[in-house]
């Protein structure tokens, strides 16, 4: 599906996967796709970010998580490539329970 993902995620069937990979502004739609995700559900999540924001940013997405009553781990996380002579694109690969 294309289009705003704000909107999809609250008009469709709750997912068991949800590719967030808009690297400049990922953490709205996370934090949407939070709570429509089922069970057991992955959120493939990516972002542009300094190598020493890298750990911060892990914390921070399970953080998010546990403010709307989920867990989550973290099962995976990965430098996709360099984006700036500072930062890079990483990918996480986050299991909602």
């Amino acid at each position: 599906m294309l289009g705003d993902s704000l909107a999809l995620l609250a008009g469709i069937e709750p997912p068991d996967r949800v590719i967030i990979d808009y690297p400049h502004a990922p953490m709205p739609t996370y934090r949407a796709a939070l709570s429509r995700v089922t069970p057991s559900g992955t959120l493939h999540y990516y972002e542009i970010l300094e190598d020493a924001a890298r750990s911060d940013r892990e914390e921070s997405l399970l953080e998010a998580a546990r403010s709307v009553d989920r867990g989550a781990t973290v099962v995976s996380w990965r430098e996709v490539h360099g984006w700036s002579p500072t930062k890079k694109l990483f990918a996480f690969d986050v299991k909602v329970v």
